[in-house]
């Protein structure tokens, strides 16, 4: 399992001791860094910085049909169609989830993490969960 960071890496070699040595279901996590947005098809997780934000509707387009799940940071992230966003509220970290693009990526959220979460949908949805 890839792990990417697109452009701008905010982690530096921490990720890369992080993920040392782990394994998802006996497949063993990489990280990459990746610059070129064809390279993202080799990816299962991306993550974008807030600074690399307003690539975001070309990373998702470059995206479609692959089965990635797209991580960020930045103002709303998740309601522009990233997958998951991180943000600070009241100095704590939480997080959003975008239902819509999660279900792109072919991928399921437990009840329990989406109890947890900031539920958003895809611009031009209809409003609810």
């Amino acid at each position: 399992m890839t792990v990417c960071v697109f452009g701008y890496d905010p982690f530096g070699d921490a990720l890369d001791e992080i993920i040392r040595g782990k394994n998802i279901d006996n497949h063993e996590l990489l990280a990459r860094r990746i610059n070129e947005l064809p390279d993202l098809k080799e990816c299962q997780l991306v993550f974008v910085s807030e600074r690399e934000e307003k690539r975001l509707p070309e990373i998702l387009n470059n995206l479609k049909g692959v089965g990635a799940l797209v991580v960020g940071e930045g103002e709303n992230f998740a309601e522009r169609g990233g997958g998951i966003q991180f943000y600070l509220e009241n100095n704590r970290m939480r997080f959003a989830i975008n239902v819509d693009a999660v279900q792109r990526a072919h991928l399921t959220v437990s009840s329990k993490l989406l109890a947890l979460a900031r539920i958003v949908h895809d611009p031009g949805h209809p409003k609810g969960n």
